[in-house]
């Protein structure tokens, strides 16, 4: 099972009396499966613990983009160079959305080109995964695998792809949940962000 992230803070009590930790209100980022520490709850609006009567349910931010579940629909990630800077998307799946799709194209004329995908998304909720595909979206070319350097902050989950693509050639990043450290279907949902960058291998 994953481990919550501690964000601050550990307030140790004076004299000789045993220690408490108190864990203030908002520190916390929520932990495997929306846990937060006790007499507190998840705030799920901004994945925070929080004091009970503060705690929101699970909105997806303003601006997500849908429809994004088939080929047709599927969001442009942008134009991309040879060698582009890193172009980052952020969305969300709700409860009941299984798919969203990217699209982008390899610019004609690119040389040994390579595209790198980061998927960043909280550990509160159903885990995520990204799969590089051929213009279909469906024929796989790479699955997502960890990040060699993992986020630095243990409440998000990052996940990598690094393939080579072809020049004047089309893909697709497809983004969906695992059906993992889904609060069993009670937080069968996440927010994330999606980094797409070309550069060569």
């Amino acid at each position: 099972m994953r481990t919550p992230t501690l964000g601050l803070i550990v307030v140790f009590g004076l004299g000789a009396a045993a220690c408490r930790p108190d864990v203030a209100y908002g520190t916390y980022e929520c932990g495997p499966e929306v846990a937060c520490p006790e007499g507190q709850q998840c705030d799920e609006t901004s994945d925070l613990c929080v004091a009970p009567p503060n705690a929101k349910g699970f909105t997806c931010p303003d601006g997500d983009l849908e429809p994004d579940n088939d080929i047709t629909t599927a969001q442009p990630v942008g134009t991309l160079t040879c060698v582009s800077t890193a172009r980052q998307l952020k969305s969300c799946l709700e409860n009941g959305d299984g798919l969203d799709l990217y699209k982008f194209a390899v610019p004609d004329g690119c040389a040994s080109s390579a595209v790198t995908a980061v998927l960043a998304s909280s550990i509160a909720y159903e885990e995520l995964k990204v799969t590089l595909t051929a213009a279909d979206g469906t024929t796989v070319i790479a699955a997502d695998t960890e990040c060699a350097s993992p986020s630095p902050n243990d409440a998000r989950v990052t996940r990598c792809i690094s393939a080579p693509v072809a020049a004047s050639t089309s893909y697709v990043l497809r983004v969906e949940p695992t059906g993992s450290g889904a609060c069993g279907g009670a937080c069968a949902f996440n927010r994330y962000s999606l980094t797409v960058q070309l550069g060569t291998h």
